[in-house]
């Protein structure tokens, strides 16, 4: 298990975004997140994203929360990326300043 640094994603609640901080996005709960280098990218959006949508299933079978997808888009583009290409997902896509995060936890 992995703790992740405090720093803040902007993510969509309810049709309004939203600044939240990692700690209380993922407090008390087991999650699974994973980055991507961008939206609308060919391999994010034919493989990377599919597949863990395709794993989503078997991630809540085994315990786990909550399924992110973070990256440096802002949270206009990955909320546009999600509905134009998925419609809708089971997972929470979060964007910010994730190169300090992923260097951090590094």
């Amino acid at each position: 298990m992995t703790s992740i640094p405090d720093s803040k994603f902007v993510n969509r609640v309810d049709g309004e975004f939203q600044t939240v901080s990692a700690h209380k996005l993922f407090e008390g709960k087991r999650v699974v997140v994973f980055g991507l280098p961008g939206a609308f990218t060919p391999t994010c959006s034919e493989q990377q994203l599919p597949g863990f949508d395709t794993k989503y299933n078997e991630f809540t079978a085994a315990g786990i929360d909550a399924v992110y997808c973070v990256s440096v888009n802002d949270g206009f583009v990955m909320n546009n990326w999600v509905f134009l290409m998925f419609n809708s997902l089971p997972m929470v896509t979060v964007s910010g300043p994730m190169l300090l995060v992923w260097q951090l936890i590094n």
